[in-house]
This record gives structure tokens, sequence and C-alpha cells, in this order.
């Protein structure tokens, strides 16, 4: 038996998820996997403790969602997870953002694992998602609007000054037969 050391690449945390694909369902693994257990801490037969909405994706695209829990009673290897595939593990906890992850889990096929039996193999220091929300507000404070160009003070009106480009032309179309155009 081979047994996978997992690393962490990048911000995604990286797991070897040894499970028999042939008796556990999805549903095992979001209950069980994912979701029991403390978040940072455990063992190998620990869960991974991610609370929020979680999301699951697999080689052939999202398998599980808030929205979309069809596939919660399909065992692994009827959903096509096998020996080497990989599922991909996000979650949007409300309540504390620095809990949101992404994690993934490659398949190792455990034969002799009894039903949900499984056994997690990664460094369970997961670090957090960047929020790409307050990233992209720049130096501006999370939350806080651009300030308001004022062009009002530049007309009593309140009306913008037209700009001059130096073009002053026009485009007529002419619908007769000859198909004819003229700009001017």
């Amino acid at each position: 038996m081979r047994r996978h050391i997992a690393r962490r690449a990048g911000l995604v945390a990286t797991f070897v998820l040894r499970i028999n694909t042939a008796t556990a369902t999805l549903r095992d693994v979001v209950d069980k996997v994912v979701a029991s257990g403390t978040f940072g801490a455990g063992s190998g037969r620990d869960g991974l403790g991610l609370c929020g909405e979680i999301t699951v994706q697999s080689n052939a695209g999202l398998i599980h969602d808030v929205e979309f829990d069809d596939n919660l009673g399909m065992r692994l290897d009827e959903l096509g997870i096998r020996h080497g595939s990989k599922l991909s593990i996000t979650n949007e906890d409300d309540a504390d953002a620095s809990r949101n992850v992404a994690v993934a889990l490659f398949i190792e096929h455990w034969d002799t694992a009894a039903g949900a039996e499984f056994e997690l193999v990664g460094d369970r220091s997961i670090k957090p998602r960047p929020n790409h929300t307050h990233a992209a507000a720049g130096a501006h404070a999370a939350g806080a609007k651009r300030p308001v160009v004022d062009d009002a003070a530049a007309d009593p009106k309140g009306k913008r000054p037209r700009v001059d480009d130096g073009i002053d032309a026009a485009i007529v179309l002419d619908d007769d037969a000859d198909d004819d155009v003229a700009v001017l």
C-alpha cells in the first residue's frame, strides 16, 4: 500500500482522502469529512470542520452546493469519483470570513474501509482564501465610495461643458437602389 504525503499548493489546502469509493456516498464526504470535526485541528480520522455554504466540484463539474443537493445519496463511484480523482471544496462562512477556505481532496480508494470510514492525510493549518471584495477596493476603505467629482461648479445649470474634439462629421445613409453612401 502506497501512502501519499499531502502538501499545500498556494492558498489551496491539499489532502489525500482515503475512502472506499464503492460504499461511501457524497453525503458521507460532505457531512463526515468536510463539515464534522474541529477547524484546523484533529487527526486523520477527524473531519475538516468547515462551516457555512459548502460547494463540491469534481473533474466533471459541480456535484454539490446549497441549492444543488441531488447527488448527496449517490455513492462516490456512481458519480465517477474513483482512485486518483480530485474533489475541490470551498465554503462561504458568513459568521467568520477567516474560515473561508479552498480544499483539494485527492481520492485514494481504500478497499478495506467499512462504510464511510475514512482517513485524511494533510496539513490542517488551512489558510483562508483572499477576500476579493476588499482587495478590489484598493486604497479606499472597505465599503467606502469613491469621491464625487463636482462638475456642477463649472456651469450653474449643472450641465457639463461640450467637449470639442475637432471632428464635425455626419454619416448619411441612403436606402435607394444605387446604394450610395455620403459622408459629410
